[in-house]
């Protein structure tokens, strides 16, 4: 146990005290996973999203470019060993305590956010921060993201909701209906409304998927570990769509002060991949009723005469 402990403290005095992550003028999209130790779909979106990066892809080679990735695959690796569900090793749920993480108890969350500290301090701009989990309750992957933006005198909503319409659009098995833009008070303290809050990073999500299925039409599918990567990969595609979109909004957007129109908003990010699914097995459902008409009528035109036996 004692080595266990040992290693998030570790982790704790590398990330405080190296600076080698602060560094030129690219902003930063920082991605953190397995907070909650149990929550492995985590691990695959970290491992699908790290595939794709490291990749000859051109997106994935253009996001390099413009930005600093930083990732923590495992920010609570003692509760991973131990088994834990939610809690590290000494017993407490560190997605509750970025408010006030404590270096004793917190160490990796108290690690993270004097990085974080770091970083704006010395200028540079956090693009995106999202925190990859596992819904031991909802069906899907979904976002959890904050109400308005952070400096609301410059933007609006629109940016917060813009990111996961794209996710929408690129995969089935996310679904923007599922997302919330609340903060409800028992979240004050979680990773996502702090850093919207104290650092003013207007794109703070959770992303969630369900530790079990997707709902497909009336069908309940499992998730297979390709799929929980696929999820990973997306979210580098829709950051790369999201910057393009972005870029030409930017006129309109300061010239409305922030506010987009929904329904422009919705044609801008495209129909979500689920809706498009729907309305496919809807449209086979549709033409499989019409064929069975057709042969019910063929029957009442051509009815079958019976045969007496002799």
């Amino acid at each position: 146990f004692f080595f266990k402990q040992k290693t998030a403290y570790e982790m704790q005095r590398g990330l405080v005290g190296s600076e080698m992550c602060i560094r030129d003028s690219k902003s930063y999209i920082i991605i953190t996973a397995r907070v909650h130790a149990a929550e492995t779909a985590g691990s695959y979106k970290v491992q699908g999203l790290i595939s794709f990066l490291l990749s000859k892809n051109p997106i994935a080679y253009s996001l390099r470019q413009h930005h600093i990735f930083l990732i923590f695959p495992m920010l609570n690796p003692d509760g991973v060993i131990l088994g834990n569900n939610r809690y590290s090793l000494g017993g407490y749920d560190l997605n509750r305590c970025y408010n006030s993480p404590r270096k004793s108890k917190h160490p990796s969350v108290y690690a993270l956010k004097e990085l974080l500290k770091k970083i704006t301090i010395a200028g540079h701009t956090i693009h995106v921060y999202c925190d990859l989990h596992g819904h031991s309750k909802q069906h899907n992957s979904f976002i959890y993201a904050c109400h308005n933006v952070s400096n609301a005198s410059l933007s609006s909503w629109t940016k917060t909701r813009l990111l996961p319409r794209i996710m929408a659009k690129k995969c089935a098995l996310f679904d923007y209906h599922q997302c919330s833009f609340k903060v409800e008070s028992d979240k004050q303290s979680t990773a996502r409304v702090i850093i919207w809050k104290e650092f003013m990073v207007s794109n703070s999500f959770t992303l969630e998927t369900s530790m079990y299925a997707y709902r497909l039409d009336q069908e309940i599918v499992r998730f297979t570990e390709r799929e929980y990567s696929g999820i990973g990969e997306t979210l580098m595609l829709a950051l790369y769509e999201y910057q393009t979109i972005l870029w030409q909004l930017q006129k309109e957007i300061k010239g409305s002060k922030g506010w987009l129109r929904p329904i422009h908003l919705q044609e801008l990010a495209g129909t979500p991949a689920s809706d498009i699914l729907k309305q496919a097995i809807e449209e086979d459902k549709e033409e499989g009723r019409k064929r069975e008409r057709r042969e019910r009528l063929k029957l009442k035109i051509h009815p079958i005469k019976k045969v007496e036996l002799i």
